[in-house]
């Protein structure tokens, strides 16, 4: 099942020692904010936390592209 539709979590570096998390509603959001922002990991609900490429992989592997 694809889950390109669901809530996404990007954890976001903004300094040294801030990290932030933003939630997103759908994985087109999120692999914006990927290309966007500095981002230490993601977290796609009801999958593993995935690196950026990781996450850049998943969305393209299932036909969504920036």
């Amino acid at each position: 099942m694809s889950r390109l539709d669901t809530t996404v979590r990007v954890f976001i570096v903004e300094g040294r020692l801030t990290i932030t998390a933003i939630k997103y509603p759908c994985a087109k959001d999120a692999l914006h904010a990927v290309h966007k922002h500095p981002v230490l990991q993601v977290e796609v609900e009801g999958e593993d936390i995935m690196l950026p490429e990781e996450f850049m992989t998943y969305c393209a592997d299932r036909g969504l592209k920036n």
